[in-house]
């Protein structure tokens, strides 16, 4: 079997998706004290998918939550999303208000 996944790229890239998706399945279970990721033997369960060498999973079990990526908009301290807004209403001004009796929806 290890052969026939070495050999065909198909299968070898469906055995590959297959077993990053158990070790992830595993990783994200919620009874850690049973199924600990740390305890699993990756060189047996990459054997049991076809594989000589185990491919490579990014798991960040070591990572921490205080450690969280940042997103595009950086900081996010306090009053970061209130001045980013005061930045927007001075960019995007609305010109000529509606009267009050008008009830269109659009004007020209």
């Amino acid at each position: 079997m290890e052969l026939l996944i070495e050999k065909n790229y198909f299968l070898h890239k469906s055995a590959q998706e297959a077993y990053k998706s158990y070790v992830r399945a595993y990783a994200s279970h919620s009874l850690k004290s049973i199924f600990n990721v740390e305890k699993l033997d990756l060189q047996k369960v990459a054997k049991s998918f076809g594989f000589r060498v185990p491919p490579y999973v990014d798991l960040n079990v070591h990572s921490s939550k205080g450690n969280k990526i940042q997103r595009r908009g950086g900081g996010g301290g306090f009053g970061f999303h209130r001045d980013k807004n005061q930045h927007k209403t001075k960019v995007f001004k609305t010109f000529g208000k509606k009267k009050t009796g008008d009830k269109r929806q659009f004007s020209r």
